[in-house]
Parts: structure tokens; C-alpha cells; sequence
């Protein structure tokens, strides 16, 4: 009897094997060694305000969100603890657009501005035994010589608009349109990689004995 466990972890009670074996794979198992996950959760708001003129509308389309992801993954996917991963993301975003809407006979016109602000953070370790060669097996899975990367990367958007559009009716069911829009984009990305190894450790010399 094998009964499967969090992570593609097995144990087998009747060899005694506590760890990943043979088993009949489906589409819901893999040999992972590590436990598994991916989280999202998105949430957001949006405040919509008009006012009439009577000539026209006073419009303001508000909205906010916010985004938080996490993952845990196994790169390699195999018995073998060589090649692991934790990704996350947190990204929050607000934007503003005010309308100044007119329409009256054969004229309708709109004019407004748009504001865009987004920031997000995104972190990656990605834990990673070495060398993965046969001879050293044993040292990997008891926890040998590893390195670590380590990314966090940090992006920040802001755009700005303004926008118009003009229409003539010029008979019944014959319209003229025309419009203009200028937008204007910033991003600034900076990103941090670090890497920690075990094999880079300093080593202490030995000491000489004296005579």
C-alpha cells in the first residue's frame, strides 16, 4: 500500500520508504520534492460620478487594484532535490479619467484627461543544489553544496493623457468625426540579482603544529 502525500511525497509502510518512489503516475501526481502551491488573490474598486449641465456632463471614472501572487515550484520535476523555485508578485495600480461631455443639436464633443499610476514589486529565489551529477547524490539530497539566486525586481508606470473628439451630423444618418489624443508613457525598472553559494564560503587554513 502507497499513499500519496502533499507534493508528489510518498510513504511506503510496508518497505518502510518515507520519500519519493516509483508510483503509477496520473494526471494528478508527479515526483516533486517540493510542496507545491500557487496563490492569487486580486481585488479592486471603481467609483463612476456624473453631473449634469444641462448642456452637457461632468464625468469621473475612479478605479483602484491591487494584485498579490505566490508560487511555489519544482523546476526540475524529478525524485531529486536539484531545482527549485518561489515566485511572488504585489502590484497596485490607480488611474483617474475626468470627462467634459457636450451634446446639443447636430454637435456632440467630449473632453477629458486620463492618469495612470502603477507600481509593482516582483521577488524570484530559486534555491539550486550543485553539481547534480551522479557522484554527488548523496551529498545533494543531504543538503551539500547549493547556491541561491536571489531577483527582486521593482516597476513603476505613470501615464498622462489628454483627449478630444468633435462629431457633426451633417444630414440624418451622415456623421463627421474628428479627434485628437496625446499620451505620454514613463517606466523606470530596476532590478537586484544576488547570489549566495555554500562552496563559497571562506575556508579556514590549518593550522601548522609547532615543534
Amino acid at each position: 500500500m502507497k499513499r500519496l502525500l502533499k507534493g508528489g511525497r510518498v510513504v511506503d509502510p510496508v518497505n518502510g520508504i518515507d520519500g519519493v518512489i516509483d508510483i503509477d503516475h496520473d494526471k494528478w501526481s508527479n515526483p516533486s520534492t517540493t510542496d507545491l502551491s500557487s496563490n492569487t488573490d486580486i481585488w479592486g474598486l471603481m467609483l463612476n460620478l456624473s453631473y449634469d449641465l444641462g448642456w452637457g456632463k461632468i464625468r469621473s471614472i475612479t478605479a483602484y487594484r491591487e494584485l498579490d501572487w505566490n508560487v511555489a515550484v519544482d523546476l526540475d520535476n524529478s525524485p531529486l532535490t536539484l531545482l527549485q523555485g518561489n515566485f511572488s508578485t504585489q502590484q497596485h495600480q490607480f488611474s483617474e479619467e475626468l470627462q467634459l461631455q457636450y451634446d446639443h443639436g447636430p454637435v456632440s464633443a467630449i473632453l477629458g484627461g486620463y492618469y495612470f499610476d502603477e507600481d509593482t514589486f516582483e521577488r524570484a529565489t530559486v534555491p539550486l543544489s550543485f553539481p547534480p551529477s551522479p557522484p554527488v547524490i548523496t551529498s545533494i539530497l543531504a543538503g551539500g553544496p547549493a547556491t541561491r539566486d536571489l531577483q527582486l525586481s521593482n516597476l513603476e508606470t505613470r501615464s498622462l493623457a489628454a483627449f478630444g473628439e468633435v462629431s457633426y451630423e451633417v444630414v440624418d444618418g451622415l456623421e463627421l468625426t474628428g479627434g485628437l489624443r496625446y499620451t505620454e508613457d514613463r517606466k523606470t525598472f530596476q532590478g537586484t540579482v544576488l547570489t549566495a553559494s555554500t562552496s563559497a564560503r571562506r575556508r579556514r587554513k590549518p593550522a601548522t603544529p609547532r615543534r
